[in-house]
């Protein structure tokens, strides 16, 4: 099941794509592009321009910051601030050329992505496919949503403040997708979402943060919907970088559902690590990681999770 954040689900949860369901080689994106004095324009398998485009608390690490998890090693990975609502699917992205505007503007990127259906990629990577999900005992049979003409639009805006040395970044993005499945009950919509994050950098320490709010494609009678924030800070000095993180997320469904009666999870994360890199590229890593999720005892109950994670990355 998918996390309320991305997907529409009983529970929250769930793997994030590290493989595909039926083996252990995938393609994950492939795309043809063209660039030029028009901008760029792509298509094929790729994030959308929301995704390219997002802004979230700093962190040192490639695969394991304190949200957004590229591998979930844990099966808690619920604090969800990108937009990547479409995935890897297949779709068509353009964007202005950079510095199109000068002047004060001239670092803003901008860019609209669109995808005509969710469900190309399988149910590991992209949007669950059309069917019928069998959830924890005691609720039954429900069907699953699917939305098709995702449309997202991106800004990015960079700039230095004054002569010391202080940068500011800004991302922000808008999501939309229409409900593509007839359902016996009215639980599904539209899916809407929109994403802020600012980063502020000056002399190797950055902070910042993102914060991420979707109706989860659920009904206007789901009104609480997702919600999920990040903050951080990093400090790089030399070879080494040092990183704490905080994130947290609430997806809840209207406790009056009949089918479904008061399905939420309430998800806490913490982090701080160490890295160092190497010459040629090389960059190894470790943190500590704590992470707090609430649910209902029919899904669960309250799981709790320690772990350390290590990470090495080259960059060539």
């Amino acid at each position: 099941y998918w996390t309320g954040g991305r997907y529409s689900g009983l529970t929250a949860g769930g793997r994030r794509g590290v493989t595909s369901g039926d083996g252990d080689v995938y393609l994950q994106g492939a795309y043809v592009y063209a660039k030029g004095g028009f901008g760029e324009i792509s298509i094929g398998r790729d994030n959308g321009i929301a995704s390219q485009l997002a802004v979230t608390s700093p962190t040192i690490f490639r695969a394991i910051g304190v949200n957004d998890w590229k591998s979930d090693l844990t099966g808690l990975n619920d604090v969800q601030t990108v937009n990547d609502f479409s995935g890897y699917d297949t779709k068509v992205t353009y964007s202005p050329p950079a510095n199109f505007l000068g002047g004060v503007l001239g670092g803003l990127q901008l860019g609209v992505s669109y995808t005509p259906e969710l469900d190309e990629c399988g149910d590991d990577l992209c949007a669950p496919v059309n069917g019928s999900t069998a959830p924890p005992p005691g609720i039954g049979l429900v069907e699953d949503s699917s939305w098709k003409d995702v449309l997202e639009t991106a800004v990015y805006y960079e700039r230095a403040l004054g002569g010391d040395g202080v940068r500011l970044g800004v991302g922000a993005s808008y999501m939309s997708a229409t409900e593509d499945i007839d359902l016996v009950t009215d639980r599904f919509d539209d899916y809407e979402a929109y994403s802020i994050g600012v980063n502020l950098a000056y002399n190797g320490i950055t902070v910042g943060g993102s914060v991420k709010n979707t109706n989860a494609g659920f009904s206007d009678e789901d009104e609480e919907g997702y919600l999920a924030f990040d903050a951080g800070v990093t400090y790089e000095t030399g070879q080494w970088g040092f990183m704490l993180g905080y994130g947290a997320s609430d997806a809840e469904r209207d406790a009056t559902d009949i089918v479904s009666p008061r399905i939420y999870r309430e998800t806490k994360s913490a982090q701080a690590g160490v890295s160092y890199a190497f010459d040629k590229g090389i960059t190894l890593g470790a943190a500590a990681q704590f992470v707090d999720s609430d649910k209902p005892d029919t899904i669960g109950g309250n799981e709790e999770e320690a772990s350390v994670l290590f990470e090495s990355s080259i960059k060539f």
